[in-house]
């Protein structure tokens, strides 16, 4: 299985690292950080795991739970 949370913390080390708080991300860079397939989506990765965010239009509503 594919440890996206990991792939997430090296992207909050890296916004760290380089005094970043934000960084946006394409829907490649998405799907790699979070598993996500769909066309329409923006992934908010906060400071601590908690704050990741996976946004979506309802049409993926499903889907994102799934992935």
């Amino acid at each position: 299985m594919v440890d996206y949370l990991k792939r997430r913390d090296s992207l909050r080390k890296i916004l760290a690292n380089n005094a970043q708080s934000a960084v946006f991300l394409d829907p490649i860079s998405i799907r790699y950080l979070s598993g996500f397939s769909g066309s329409n989506a923006a992934l908010v990765i906060g400071e601590e795991v908690d704050v990741d965010l996976l946004l979506t239009d309802s049409r993926y509503t499903q889907r994102a739970k799934d992935e």
